[in-house]
Parts: C-alpha cells; structure tokens; sequence
C-alpha cells in the first residue's frame, strides 16, 4: 500500500511565522535607527575635517606667496583663484606659462573648493560671507576664512562652528 506525499510528510511545519518574521524586521529597523546616524555624522566630520586641511594649506600658500613677492599679500579679490593656479611674477601679474619673468608659483593645482557650501559659490571668493562665497578673504592681513553649512558666516576650524565674527 503507497502512502501519497501528504501523509507521508511531517505533520509539523518548518517555517518561520509572520510574528517570528515581524520581530526580525523590528530588530533590523532599530539596529538600523542606531547605525545610520553614526554614518551621517562620519560625512560631516570628514567634510570638517577636508576643510580644515585646505585653511591650513591655503594659509601656507598665502604665506609662502607674500614670501616670495616682496611682502606683498596675493590679490586675490581681483584675479581670482589664478594668481595661485597659474604663474606669476615678482609684482603679482599673471601667465598661464612658465617664462623668465613669470617664475613663481602655481601654488595651488586647481581653485580650492569648499565642501560646506553649495557647489556654484563654492570656490567664489568675497570680502565677507555675505555674499555667500565659499571662501572670504581678508587682502589686507593676508588671512583667508571659509564659510560653513551656513554660507553667510564664517566657519570655525576649532569647533566646526558657523560665526558671525571671524575665528581668527
């Protein structure tokens, strides 16, 4: 006598019910609600951290650009960025190449670009944050800022902090 399938199989199920189901999937979502914060902060800390380098750099560069043009802070409120992307001579002009008057320099590869602020203002230079810019410039001390999440104010390397006043 041949018993069909169904008698024949283990008259207890092996399956996960919808409850066992429902508790792995609350499990998940809380372990989810912790990690995913952590992740988020993690991008604005190496954001943070990525800009604090380029003030440090920046800071160099004009440094090293005043050394080398006869205590002359660079202008960069009238040419831009290309003062430190391009060469120049021992008065500040620009050249896009290297020759016997224009000698020093580049000092930096491409224009600086601020991740905090929104991506068309991000390498624009201003006097203040006012204007929104990614980066304000002080051409008389020679001091170089950049604007936070909050592109109407300074950011503070210390603390990552946007101020009205500058941090230093």
């Amino acid at each position: 006598m041949m018993r069909n399938a169904k008698t024949r199989a283990n008259p207890y199920r092996h399956g996960f019910t919808i409850v066992e189901i429902l508790i792995v999937v609350i499990i998940l979502g809380i372990l989810a609600a912790i990690v995913i914060p952590q992740f988020t902060d993690a991008s604005v800390d190496a954001r943070r951290s990525s800009l604090e380098a380029q003030l440090q750099s920046l800071q160099q560069q004009v440094a090293f650009y005043k050394l080398q043009h006869n205590d002359a802070n660079p202008p960069l409120m009238t040419t831009g960025w290309t003062v430190f992307t391009e060469f120049t001579d021992i008065n500040g002009k620009v050249s896009p190449t290297l020759d016997a008057t224009h000698i020093y320099g580049p000092y930096c590869q491409t224009a600086p670009v601020n991740p905090f602020t929104a991506q068309p203002n991000a390498s624009v230079i201003a006097k203040d944050p006012g204007n929104k810019p990614g980066w304000i410039y002080n051409e008389t001390t020679g001091k170089i800022y950049a604007t936070g999440a909050d592109s109407s104010n300074y950011f503070n390397p210390q603390d990552g902090s946007n101020s009205a006043t500058a941090p230093y």
